[in-house]
């Protein structure tokens, strides 16, 4: 409990000094999810999110948090915030998430409208996978709703499951970002500990290709990139994203291990889909 106080007073002297970049107020979000004081990690969760919008993490981590905190309101507030911002398979993927944890069985009529729409809003672009999988589990959940002993255990089974997934995947966060402000060594355990729970909500979710995806940076992170690219590997192979994300930190692997010819070709490939550390990399390192 010690270390949590001294981090968060260490995180909040970096948002007096860096007050537009939400990034302390994400750290402080994470630490108090771990301490599971949820409406203080709700708090500056918002803070976080609402001063760069557009940032997927800082999403991703509000989604998690407010789902704790069984506030809807503030979930459609900020689907509705990233929605303007970056309207993506991705957005609605985790609104339905954080949803179906708050209300349960109740709302799965309504979300499965709103899957709907969202593929004919995304029809034709292969990210909707997202979307795919989710209605999938939402029809599961409508179809097993007689109340039948059965049937209704079934209900119910489903929905423990894919609140389990949540619950994993947003202890995985919460590693996550741990690490990202701890220094090495002390990182490590961290990293791995981020990696075994995002390795988990793969288990259970295993269509979600940022789950993967961050395994694979967990990795990276401590320098196992042999075991990195098998991760990022399983999300290139599911042909959701097109943000070029894990071809950059596949392509980085294997220049990392000395695999330079294989590595500049993702670095290419990752630069082509306009991910935004790419080119210069490719520019300095692929000649």
């Amino acid at each position: 409990a010690g270390k949590y106080r001294e981090a968060l007073v260490l995180l909040e002297k970096g948002t007096k000094a860096n007050p537009l970049t939400g990034y302390s107020e994400f750290l402080e979000a994470n630490v108090y999810f771990h301490l599971q004081k949820y409406d203080s990690a709700a708090m500056f969760a918002e803070k976080a999110f609402y001063t760069r919008p557009k940032a997927k993490t800082y999403y991703q981590t509000l989604m998690a948090v407010l789902s704790m905190t069984n506030d809807s309101a503030r979930i459609q507030k900020a689907f509705n915030e990233y929605n303007a911002h970056r309207m993506h398979p991705f957005g609605w993927d985790l609104y339905i998430r954080a949803m179906l944890k708050v209300k349960g069985y109740p709302i799965v009529p309504k979300l499965l409208a709103f899957a709907d729409s969202g593929l004919n809003l995304f029809k034709g672009d292969a990210t909707d996978t997202l979307l795919r999988q989710r209605k999938n589990e939402l029809q599961a959940l409508k179809n097993n709703a007689a109340t039948s002993g059965t049937n209704a255990a079934n209900q119910q089974a489903l929905l423990q499951k894919l609140a389990k997934a949540q619950d994993v995947y947003n202890k995985a966060i919460a590693d996550f970002a741990k690490a990202k402000a701890a220094t090495p060594p002390a990182d490590k355990p961290l990293y791995l500990a981020a990696a075994a729970n995002f390795l988990k909500a793969g288990e259970l979710s295993p269509n979600n290709y940022v789950i993967w995806e961050n395994a694979g940076i967990c990795y990276f992170n401590i320098h196992e990139y042999r075991k990195a690219i098998v991760y990022f590997d399983k999300a290139i192979e599911m042909n959701v994203s097109k943000d070029g994300k894990s071809e950059y930190f596949k392509g980085a692997s294997h220049y990392n291990l000395g695999e330079k010819d294989g590595g500049c070709k993702w670095i290419a490939l990752a630069a082509s889909k306009g991910y935004s550390e790419a080119a210069a990399v490719l520019k300095n390192n692929c000649k």
